[in-house]
């Protein structure tokens, strides 16, 4: 037996610190838990709507706002509906009647044409558009001129949503702000533009850049929603010094600038005015809501459905009136800054956002990619000195004869760890994109926590996996410490900067910022874990007090109640010395031989407590604190708007990977801030009686597995309650009862409808059910009538038709029947499927009338179109002076189409031979209108396949004259080189068409143009349009599912051209 030095009084009380503060399985899991839980729950919390306060700035009526708001949202008020026309007449009165004197506008001489995308990744369109924005002017007060600030919003909706948040609560704000700043004039001038047309290709704001006062402002403030309420976001800013705008005058921050990034990367397709006036060289702000992206452009986009209600209103407010005026109350050394400056911004908490320049963050990380591994490694090697001196001098033994398998196993494990995770994760993508897609789109943080509890448990069980005896010579020591884990983290982070900084580089990718803040606070906590740690700096002169095997049989029960596990012998027998595992064994425990080390006898015993206290119990407390919670909170912020951006994507047709990978990535990273701390290993490399230190204590791990197994098990079974399984009758999902219903009346399928009504068609299959005779009374007219359906294929085909009344009876009568393929659905639009019947007989949908005359002005045609009560339509050949060639006036060859259709505002061409030119005039015009297109949206050098046409009048004659773009036909200076009449004739094809998106419902309450009573005439019907296939979706559809407008018609009436030029 050997004898040893009594342990001081102090030795209890050393235990019981151990036992509450040590690197053992209670105190880590315990630390862990908590950290995690304050973290998530703290961002969470501090992310809900701010409620309104009582005194609201500069007098603003939020109470008039949202009466407002009702009022402008009682139906929806697309461009191409007359209760568009109700809308613009309550917003110019309201602001005339609360505003007396203040400078309005009505503008309807905004009238251009251009070609352009919506957006990115789209092909480019022609369009033609009439403007009717009503603009407000306020001048400002400071004496030196300066540009103004421009406030923009849009009145129109889409034809199937009241536009409660899409943009209904924007106007209701510049409505207030108009008052506020005619009260208040600011020192810039200040210009609101509430537009009209955003909807159907951002033609409001094209329309302004064409009035003059668009020369008057350089900054912008653009009000838009993408969802259905709750916090309004920065989408995205054109740089640093507008969000300083916003950061000085919102008190509720809610930003963050990956929005910005994935707008740029086009990853989110979608478009806002913001991009026409970033074109236009204009800096500023695109303010919007983004969550529930399911009940966007749906019915449910009114004001019963929007999330937070008036403390949504008061979001926007907050966001609007705090970066707008704070802008127009800049002195005239802010307003005269040049070229803007991309940013970096993310909020904390809510309450405070950190914002710098990008170039800022560029020299930053490439200062820490050179300057972070020269300091570690100087101190690595400055310990490795030190200790080897010590070695010498035989005060401690460093290097020990450690086999090689363990050897590698410690530098590798981590690795190795890493890449089952990945590998394991891509399986858990894998399994819910087949399985079950859809229940992200309702369950997104229970998704998220299957992920995150998977990657915590798979490294927690690999990193922990010991060695056979056979490899290891009979010894398992691993290193209780978290630092070398965290050297392995560092240089994973190091290679993330690296490529961080070439995307900052390269790309402007501003969105890594949270990488340079991790990489930072691991590099801190690896400096301190060298210098303070176990074997660190501060402690290589002093050696860790180890009992002999006689003694700690004596103390050894103290101490092990307060250790995280028993070690257990390799062939699983446990030694007699070793106690029974209590609740603080680690799940995974590890057994250690006797090493042939004897303690080192002329250590004094106050010396060995006191380093085991500082080693042991304080510095892994430090190391945690350093590399979880901030970074956990900045990953926290950025889930928090992914998660309420874009599992709801799925139904408007995005990828089931572009959802799952980064909700998968998310919750790795997340579990990988704490995998350094789940490491088990002993407390003595001399001594098989060593305490366990580290790792999850069994029963968290135990909890992690319950809450894998619920959060994953069912969801992954409730795929069999639909969907292609349920075609294999094994059992059935219905919108009543079910696990895991993937959609609900908060959280909707989203169905998109289109009726086509084709006259005249080319090819006519006997008895085929979509072939209808229309009488008019200019004749008789063949046409094939369809009903589409566009959404997620397997809950359309299985879920959806069956329930429609015309469906089922084109089924019945074999009358063409459903076909329902992927093919014609935009090829972006992932799993989307199109579903299409015959209408029916009582599904004809009507025009209405209006009192405009009919576009004939006598011919030649050389095509026109088939008797109809929708739209008449003429086309003849035409001679046109090329003006890219001034001096020849060669004449080349083109067309004049003419159309008007019925109480509409918006018809449209397409053309199988692309044009090379195009512009609108009206019969009244003669061929001296100008050909060009507005600044920077020229025709593309391929030409145009489509022109789309909007008139502020209804029933407006349209004439479009096209010039072709053939090199047979001549065009510009190369039609000098061919004689006109030795120009081959050529055909050209294409369809002409008109659209309309009012129905009955839709225009419930909309006053008449006569007094009720009054005997309706052909003049008095433009409110009895009807679309009855739309409003039998509208009363069928499952509550479950809502419809939305496939594009800018609910309706569109169509007819093949073909003619040839002579």
């Amino acid at each position: 037996m050997s004898s040893y030095t009594p342990l001081p009084c102090s030795s209890t009380a050393m235990g019981l610190i151990q036992t509450i503060f040590g690197f053992h399985s209670i105190p880590v899991s315990t630390v862990l838990v908590l950290i995690y839980a304050i973290v998530w729950l703290s961002v969470y919390i501090t992310d809900q709507l701010a409620a309104v306060p009582a005194n609201l700035p500069g007098k603003i009526n939020l109470t008039e706002a949202y009466l407002d708001l009702e009022r402008l949202t009682l139906r929806p008020h697309p461009y191409n509906s007359h209760a568009n026309d109700d809308v613009r007449d309550f917003i110019l009165d309201t602001i005339t009647k609360r505003n007396p004197n203040v400078e309005i506008v009505y503008d309807t001489n905004s009238t251009g044409t251009w070609v352009g995308a919506t957006v990115v990744g789209v092909p480019a369109m022609a369009s033609y558009f009439e403007g009717n924005n009503i603009l407000v002017r306020i001048p400002g007060t400071a004496e030196q001129s300066t540009p103004g600030v421009l406030f923009s919003a849009h009145w129109d909706s889409v034809s199937t949503a009241p536009g409660a948040t899409d943009d209904g609560i924007a106007v209701s704000i510049l409505i207030q702000l108009v008052s506020f700043f005619h009260k208040h004039p600011p020192r810039r001038t200040v210009i609101f533009n509430i537009n009209n047309g955003e909807e159907d290709g951002l033609h409001g704001a094209h329309a302004f850049l064409l009035h003059p006062w668009a020369s008057e402002v350089r900054d912008f403030v653009n009000l838009e929603g993408a969802a259905a309420g709750g916090p309004v976001l920065p989408f995205r800013a054109t740089g640093e010094s507008i969000m300083r705008a916003y950061r000085k005058g919102v008190g509720n921050v809610h930003a963050n600038v990956l929005s910005a990034d994935a707008f740029e990367r086009g990853v989110v397709r979608s478009g806002t005015d913001y991009q026409v006036y970033t074109a236009d060289e204009m800096r500023g702000v695109d303010l919007a809501f983004y969550r529930g992206r399911a009940r966007y452009h749906t019915k449910y986009d009114a004001v019963p459905w929007t999330e937070g209600r008036e403390r949504a209103v008061w979001s926007m407010i907050e966001a609007a009136y705090g970066t707008g005026a704070t802008l127009a109350n800049e002195g005239s050394v802010e307003a005269s800054l040049p070229a803007e400056r991309k940013g970096v911004w993310f909020d904390l908490f809510g309450s405070a956002l950190l914002l710098f320049t990008l170039d800022s963050m560029f020299v930053f990380n490439i200062v820490t990619l050179v300057v972070g591994p020269i300091v570690l490694l100087l101190l690595l090697t400055l310990q490795v000195a030190v200790s080897r001196k010590r070695t010498r001098s035989g005060q401690w033994l460093v290097f020990s004869s450690t086999p090689m398998a363990r050897a590698l196993w410690t530098s590798a494990r981590y690795w190795f760890a890493l890449i089952v995770v990945v590998g394991v994760q891509a399986g858990w993508v894998a399994g819910w994109v087949k399985l079950n897609p859809f229940m992200v789109h309702t369950y997104p943080y229970t998704v998220l926590t299957s992920s995150f509890t998977l990657s915590f448990l798979i490294f927690t069980f690999v990193v922990n996996v010991p060695l056979p005896a056979k490899m290891t010579g009979n010894t398992q020591h691993l290193s209780p410490s978290p630092l070398p884990l965290l050297l392995h983290t560092y240089f994973l982070t190091y290679v993330l900067l690296i490529v961080s900084t070439v995307g900052i580089s390269k790309l402007h990718i501003s969105g890594s910022y949270f990488i340079t803040a991790w990489n930072l606070l691991i590099w801190v906590a690896c400096v301190f874990g060298v210098i303070f740690g176990k074997g660190g700096l501060v402690f290589s002169g002093k050696q860790t007090f180890v009992i002999s095997e006689e003694d700690l049989n004596e103390e050894s029960d103290e101490l092990r109640s307060a250790s995280a596990g028993l070690s257990e012998d390799r062939q699983g027998q446990a030694p007699e010395e070793n106690v029974n595992a209590t609740e603080r064994t680690p799940l995974l425990s590890r057994s250690d031989s006797t090493s042939s080390h004897t303690p080192p006898k002329s250590i004094e015993p106050d010396t060995q407590v006191h380093a085991t206290e500082l080693q042991t119990t304080y510095t892994w407390l430090p190391l945690i604190l350093i590399v979880l919670p901030l970074p956990l909170v900045l990953l926290s912020q950025i889930t928090i708007i992914l998660v309420g951006a874009l599992p709801q994507t799925l139904a408007d047709g995005n990828s089931a990977l572009a959802v799952y990978i980064p909700l998968a990535g998310i919750a790795g990273v997340a579990g990988l801030f704490g995998w350094p701390f789940v490491i088990c290993g002993s407390s003595s490399p001399e001594n098989n009686k060593g305490l366990y230190m580290g790792g999850l204590h069994r029963y968290v791990v135990l909890l992690l597995i319950v809450v894998f197994v619920v959060t994953t098990l069912p969801g992954w079974l409730a795929g069999g309650f639909y969907g292609d399984i349920a075609d294999r009758g094994l059992t059935r999902w219905t919108e009543s009862h079910g696990l895991y219903p993937p959609f609900g009346p908060e959280t909707p399928l989203k169905v998109f409808f289109q009726q086509t009504v084709e006259l005249s068609p080319p090819e006519i299959t006997q008895n085929d059910g979509h072939i209808l005779t229309i009488q008019h009374e200019s004749g008789n007219t063949t046409v094939k009538m369809e009903t589409t359906l566009t959404a997620s294929g397997e809950f359309l085909e299985h879920w959806i038709v069956p329930r429609i009344p015309s469906a089922l009876t084109a089924i019945t009568r074999a009358k063409g029947g459903v076909t329902c393929s992927s093919l014609g659905v935009d090829p972006r639009k992932i799993g989307l499927s199109k579903c299409a019947w015959p209408s029916g007989e009582g599904m004809i949908p009507e025009p209405g009338s209006d009192d405009s005359d009919d576009n004939d002005d006598g011919g030649p045609w050389h095509w026109r179109t088939s008797p109809n009560p929708w739209f008449s339509a003429n086309i003849r050949n035409q001679l046109f002076n090329d003006s890219s060639a001034p001096h020849t006036m060669h004449p080349v060859r083109g067309a004049s189409i003419f159309i008007r259709g019925t109480n509409t505002r918006n018809c449209r061409v397409y053309f199988d031979q692309p044009v090379a030119r195009y512009r609108v005039r009206d019969s009244e015009h003669g061929l001296d209108v100008s050909w060009d297109t507005q600044k920077g949206y020229s025709v593309p050098e391929t030409g145009l396949n489509e022109v789309s046409l909007w008139s502020r009048d209804w029933g407006k004659n349209f004439v479009l004259d096209v010039i072709w773009k053939e090199q047979d036909l001549g065009f510009g200076v190369q039609a000098t080189q061919k004689p006109f009449h030795s120009q081959r004739q050529t055909q050209r094809t294409g369809k002409v068409a008109c659209e309309w998106a009012e129905y009955e419902s839709g225009m419930a309450g909309l006053e008449r143009t006569v007094p009720p009573g009054t005997p309706m005439k052909s003049s008095d019907s433009k409110l009895e349009a009807k679309i009855p296939a739309f409003e039998e979706i509208l009363s069928f559809l499952p509550r479950w599912a809502v419809v939305s407008k496939l594009t800018d018609g609910l309706v569109e009436v169509w007819q093949t051209f073909g003619y040839t030029i002579l």
